[in-house]
């Protein structure tokens, strides 16, 4: 997918000049957030949270009671956390989503989120495979003679075009302009959730054809529309600083070049860790190999969490753990519902049944569905029921998403 041509000097030069000026205003945002609110960011950190849910356990339950937890992206983190932390305490947890939790504790943003970032191509491969598979009936993308490759090729073209001349957009609430950089973002946050893949393909069809409105409604900042919920991305940011090591003065001017080279897909997300003047008082860094008082599951495969990151973590904890590895794009098991997935869970939750280890389920939904529902025939009515309850769960989390 383009992204630009960093490789020619010019281009190179401005993009610097664009990264020193975003690190100036996270300085100075760490710098507000270090004066107005510095008492409250020390116990942001994952190590605290940790610890809160086990007191509050305590006092509900019992100091004693195991503790049941689905944990999904960021709150894998957290789950992989407390599981070392209170290893005794451990009841059926699920981590689902998988963040690298050595990773998130011994290193930068600028560090390890190259690995993080290592199946985000495969998402928009698998986007425009689907597409193709589908055909012009179910995907706006398509033509009859439409391949995977001309999809992806079709795409590159409009991101191509909208870097040299902007698609101005007049009929919305917020007149603005499609750049590619939105074109981009689209295509990120629809690697994270694949039922959004048709009316994806719908504005960049419509985008592609000179309308852009449909993207910037999609994409409006929350900051020009009081009706939206603000953002919480920016908490997520003080979260993962908070857990990571602090950097001196030279490594900080050290993680900012290492953000030039870490450009990676559809988005780029610039952490202000460096900049942070506030440190986590409880900070916790492992180990994370603790012996559990019940093996737990762990659910691997997305696009910014990858399968590597769910593997490490059933590889520190060995027998305490058991891999399930879901075979769908999109961020955690849920965002494309699989039958095998759904039921192992339940096995597991409800009888404390673990699925046979490395147990590989493919998804139950494709990301374009039959105009007939034919796809869903051959599903059982409890079936029907078990995979409408994951995707009304589905629904429930995608209102207020905190990625990694």
């Amino acid at each position: 997918m383009g992204t630009g041509n960093l490789s020619v000097p010019v281009e190179r030069v401005v993009f610097r000049q664009q990264l020193r000026a975003w690190d100036a205003r996270l300085r100075l945002a760490g710098e507000l957030c270090a004066k107005n609110g510095g008492s409250v960011m020390r116990y942001m950190d994952t190590g605290t949270v940790a610890r809160d849910l086990e007191q509050l356990s305590s006092v509900i339950s019992g100091p004693n009671t195991p503790i049941n937890y689905w944990g999904f992206s960021g709150g894998s983190i957290i789950g992989s956390y407390w599981v070392n932390m209170f290893p005794h305490r451990v009841g059926r947890v699920i981590l689902d989503g998988n963040g690298n939790p050595e990773e998130w504790a011994h290193s930068q943003f600028s560090e390890w989120t190259s690995n993080s970032m290592v199946d985000s191509m495969k998402a928009f491969r698998n986007f425009a495979k689907a597409c193709a598979e589908a055909g012009a009936q179910r995907c706006a993308l398509a033509r009859k003679e439409s391949t995977p490759e001309s999809i992806e090729a079709d795409i590159d073209s409009l991101i191509a075009h909208l870097e040299v001349r902007p698609l101005p957009v007049l009929n919305t609430s917020f007149p603005d302009i499609v750049t590619s950089q939105h074109i981009k973002l689209l295509l990120w946050q629809a690697a994270f959730a694949p039922a959004t893949w048709p009316n994806v393909a719908t504005l960049l069809a419509a985008a592609i054809s000179g309308d852009g409105s449909g993207i910037i409604t999609s994409l409006s900042s929350v900051e020009l529309d009081t009706t939206v919920p603000a953002s919480a991305r920016f908490v997520f940011d003080q979260v993962m600083c908070m857990d990571a090591p602090a950097l001196s003065p030279h490594e900080a001017s050290v993680a900012v070049d290492k953000l030039e080279e870490a450009v990676y897909f559809a988005s780029w997300r610039m952490k202000a860790c460096h900049a942070w003047q506030v440190r986590g008082k409880y900070r916790f860094d492992g180990p994370f190999n603790h012996t559990l008082r019940n093996p737990i599951l762990v659910i691997g495969n997305t696009p910014v969490t990858p399968l590597r990151n769910a593997m490490r973590v059933h590889e520190l904890l060995g027998n305490s753990s058991r891999l399930l590895i879901q075979d769908s794009t999109g961020h955690c098991s849920i965002s494309t519902v699989s039958l095998c997935t759904t039921n192992a869970i339940r096995g597991y939750l409800l009888d404390g049944n673990l699925p046979q280890n490395g147990l590989l389920c493919s998804p139950s939904e494709t990301p374009f569905p039959a105009l007939d529902r034919q796809e869903m025939e051959d599903f059982t009515s409890d079936d029907m029921r078990f995979l409408q309850v994951a995707k009304n769960l589905r629904h429930t989390w995608e209102h207020n998403p905190l990625y990694l």
